[in-house]
């Protein structure tokens, strides 16, 4: 086979190679691939690999012109591989490998093991409220009406002797909550006085309205109803101290119903 021949075989061959992958490419490309695909590597280097043969086989045989036709032939080839690897510093492109499956055992055992973990640390947060704030005071059914300090809703003093000065932020947050449940029909005191009972830990529970010293036994108004609901929305509070430590205070808060003209 002259050299010539050779040289055309190779450009051909060269040039179908290089027609491919770019065809495959353009087929195949998607945003997420950063690299070339597994198939254009593959007839790169096989197109590669089959030239460096033919430049071995030239060499046993001391063929300077079949090396050369050969080195020229598969210059489209070495040049798209040259631009791929060591220009544009590609890979090729392998999909990623398919998460392990794990069996329906071990599943149940991992939501096991989150559920333990969530009930130790449930339980260490119950451990370090309790150290952190002992109960010492009297049982949640007898609590205190006056404290060294009073409860409140920003840990500042909020209780004043007078019941329409006290509590103010508190009866303003009451009123937000109570005044969408109000029926604008129904004729109701501009002012409810409410009661409930400030757990050691800031919880709130035993709310009564409460008119005077004794609470009634009940909602006997829409009105009522929206305060003693909007009472079961607070959040936690501060808890009442005596000599530093957290009790069960009960206190009464006016909450304003006005609503403005």
């Amino acid at each position: 086979m002259s050299s010539l021949v050779l040289f055309v075989l190779c450009l051909l061959g060269s040039c179908a190679v290089v027609l491919a992958v770019l065809v495959l490419e353009f087929l195949l490309f998607t945003k997420g691939n950063d690299g070339i695909q597994s198939g254009s590597s593959f007839l790169l280097f096989f197109s590669l690999f089959l030239g460096v043969c033919g430049l071995i086989i030239s060499c046993i045989n001391r063929c300077f012109r079949c090396m050369m036709a050969i080195l020229l032939g598969l210059s489209p080839v070495e040049l798209l591989a040259y631009f791929i690897y060591a220009v544009g510093g590609w890979a090729p492109y392998l999909s990623p490998p398919s998460p392990p499956q794990v069996s329906a055992e071990d599943q149940q055992a991992l939501i096991m093991a989150r559920r333990e973990a969530l009930a130790r640390t449930h339980l260490a947060e119950q451990e370090a409220v309790a150290r952190n704030y002992p109960y010492t005071g009297r049982d949640s059914t007898q609590p205190y009406y006056t404290a060294d300090q009073m409860p409140s809703l920003t840990g500042k003093a909020e209780y004043r002797p007078q019941q329409s000065a006290s509590y103010v932020e508190l009866a303003q947050l009451l009123h937000r909550h109570a005044i969408p449940r109000l029926d604008p029909t129904e004729q109701h005191l501009d002012t409810i006085p409410v009661g409930f009972t400030v757990g050691p830990y800031g919880g709130i529970f035993q709310a009564q309205i409460q008119y005077g010293e004794i609470p009634e036994t009940g909602a006997h108004t829409r009105a009522e109803a929206a305060v003693l609901q909007a009472v079961s929305k607070l959040p936690r509070l501060h808890p009442g101290r005596i000599h530093g430590q957290p009790v069960s205070v009960r206190i009464v808060v006016a909450v304003p119903l006005a609503v403005p003209r």
